[in-house]
């Protein structure tokens, strides 16, 4: 299956073999921006422009969890393969580490960008998150510290942000 976001308030699955769509995915009442798989695929979460972040039972077909995020919401990803801990970034500028279980937010960095953060990444190891923002900046945070590791930048806004295996690289 494929998950994608959509400005129509909502998130779709797509069937890869048939091409067709398998689940619509509403509850959001603003633009969905991020859909993204747990580690095996039986939930998505999504996050939307409407503050909130998601959690998709996809065997049941409806939302199981609905988590207040306090700023419109860019991106959001799960820390491990049960999605039991996402972190997200948002348009305050702001990344911000959940517990799905309760709802509640586990640690808030702020100040580590000047602009909104458009995407988030989590390194193959687990132990770093990728956040990349309109201030021409993708930063390396430290998942044990929560510090900012290494700041990359470029002139010009950065579209895509992504963690790749460290052997690809070399």
């Amino acid at each position: 299956m494929v998950a994608g976001a959509s400005n129509d308030n909502a998130a779709r699955l797509w069937h890869l073999k048939t091409g067709r769509i398998r689940l619509t995915l509403t509850g959001h009442v603003g633009k969905v921006y991020s859909a993204r798989f747990n580690g095996d695929s039986t939930k998505v979460i999504t996050g939307s422009h409407d503050r909130t972040i998601k959690v998709w039972d996809l065997q049941k077909g409806y939302c199981i969890r609905t988590i207040f995020s306090f700023s419109s919401c860019n991106d959001v990803v799960p820390l491990d393969d049960e999605g039991t801990t996402l972190v997200s970034g948002h348009l305050d500028n702001n990344l911000r580490f959940w517990d799905v279980r309760s709802g509640k937010d586990i640690k808030e960095l702020t100040g580590i960008h000047l602009g909104q953060i458009t995407s988030v990444s989590v390194s193959p190891d687990g132990a770093k998150v990728l956040t990349n923002s309109r201030d021409n900046t993708l930063k390396i945070v430290d998942l044990r510290t929560y510090d900012v590791e290494q700041t990359l930048q470029y002139a010009m806004f950065l579209f895509v942000s992504t963690f790749f295996p460290i052997n690809l690289l070399m």
